[in-house]
């Protein structure tokens, strides 16, 4: 995320906080709806803004959200975004790649103290951290689940999708659950932990730049 959309960001929380309670809970369906929109982060921020202050001046006047934006507000985002420069398919692609890649880092951070700790336990040479058939496939299908989900939460941010999504959570569980009895823990590599952690230090970096690229 740039400066620019960094300020315009925490303007627009401070902006948030002079919202009556019915605006603030339509806002945040917004947000999370435009969260997936194909635009830059820069330009969710300004459509952000353009609607935080569109409910404020409504308020002034009297208004509720739905006499400002009317009653279909998932048709009124989707005009607004219409509006807005939208990503090039190489940005569509840069912008999927950057998404994935904090859950990485987050993941293999995990994988490493998870390690170290149980070869502590065990006594076992602490220096190379085993990464098992298990692991690496478990790995993989968690960040792919995850964005599904974040995808599925954004495109339903203005509809009671609880039911549903504890449904996902639990097919998602019994999968896992699954998957750890019927696949071999084999090992297939334990490289050095400097490796591993210089492998993570490497994924943020190029996070980093791609972010940075895009805004």
């Amino acid at each position: 995320m740039s400066k620019r959309t960094k300020l315009l960001n925490r303007e627009n929380c401070e902006a948030e906080k002079n919202l009556s309670e019915e605006s603030s809970t339509i806002q945040t369906d917004i947000v999370v709806y435009i969260r997936n929109a194909n635009i830059s982060e820069y330009n969710k921020e300004i459509v952000r803004r353009d609607i935080i202050q569109m409910l404020l001046d409504g308020e002034k006047r009297g208004q509720s959200p739905s006499d400002v934006i009317g009653d279909d507000y998932k048709a009124f985002c989707d005009a607004v975004i219409s509006e807005m420069p939208q990503l090039s398919a190489k940005e569509r692609i840069l912008t999927s790649i950057r998404d994935v890649l904090p859950a990485i880092c987050a993941l293999f951070g995990i994988w490493i103290v998870f390690s170290l700790i149980s070869s502590l336990i065990n006594g076992e040479d602490w220096t190379h951290i085993p990464l098992t058939v298990f692991e690496l496939i478990a790995g993989a299908v968690i960040v792919i689940v995850a964005q599904l989900i974040v995808v599925y939460i954004t495109k339903c941010s203005f509809e009671n999708k609880n039911t549903r999504l504890v449904v996902i959570l639990a097919v998602i569980l019994l999968l896992t659950v699954a998957a750890y009895l019927l696949i071999p823990n084999v090992v297939i590599m334990s490289p050095h932990i400097t490796v591993s952690a210089a492998f993570i230090i490497l994924v943020y970096i190029i996070f980093r730049a791609i972010d940075n690229a895009l805004d």
